[in-house]
C-alpha cells in the first residue's frame, strides 16, 4: 500500500488554514460595525446619565432622557445579540475547521500505519481501528466512514 504523499498533507492543511484565515478576515469588519456601534451607544448612554444625575431638569426633559435611555438599551440589545450571532457563528465554524485538520491528521496517521505494516495479515486489525465501513457509490465511488480519532487514558480522562 501506498502512503499519501506528504506534499499531499501539506496542501491539504494549507487549503484549509487559507480559507479559515478568509473567513476570519471576512467576518472581521461587520465585527468591528458592530463593536463600534456598542461603543457609540455606550458613550451615548454615559452622556445622557450624566445629564441626569449633573443637570437641573423638569419632569418633562427627565421623561424624555428616560425615552432616549430606553432607546439605547434596546438598540444595544440588537447589538449585543448580533455580536453574540456572530461570535458564535465563528466558534461553530472554527470547529468545523478542527474537524477537518482532524480528519486529514487521522488519515495522514491511517497512511502511515498501514505503509508501514510489513505484516500485511495484521492489516485486518488495523484497518478497522480507523475506518468502520467502506461503500461504493452509484459512481463507482467510494465513500469512507472515519472511526473518532483513537484514545488513551491518562489516569480517569480520555485523552485524543
Amino acid at each position: 500500500m501506498n502512503k499519501i504523499p506528504q506534499e499531499d498533507i501539506k496542501i491539504a492543511i494549507e487549503e484549509l488554514r487559507k480559507r479559515d484565515e478568509e473567513r476570519k478576515k471576512n467576518m472581521a469588519p461587520e465585527l468591528q460595525k458592530y463593536h463600534s456601534a456598542q461603543m457609540q451607544l455606550l458613550q451615548e448612554k454615559k452622556k445622557v446619565l450624566n445629564i441626569l444625575l449633573t443637570q437641573k431638569i423638569n419632569e418633562f426633559l427627565i421623561l424624555e432622557l428616560n425615552k432616549k435611555i430606553e432607546q439605547i438599551e434596546t438598540d444595544l440589545q440588537t447589538v449585543d445579540a448580533k455580536i453574540n450571532a456572530l461570535e458564535a457563528s465563528n466558534y461553530s465554524e472554527s470547529g468545523l475547521y478542527k474537524a477537518a485538520f482532524d480528519i486529514v491528521s487521522q488519515l495522514n496517521k491511517f497512511s502511515t500505519i498501514v505503509s508501514q505494516t510489513a505484516d500485511k495479515s495484521s492489516l485486518r486489525t488495523i484497518i478497522p481501528l480507523y475506518i468502520s465501513a467502506i461503500k461504493m457509490e452509484k459512481d463507482r465511488t467510494f465513500h469512507f466512514k472515519m472511526n473518532p480519532a483513537l484514545s488513551s487514558t491518562n489516569g480517569t480522562e480520555w485523552w485524543a
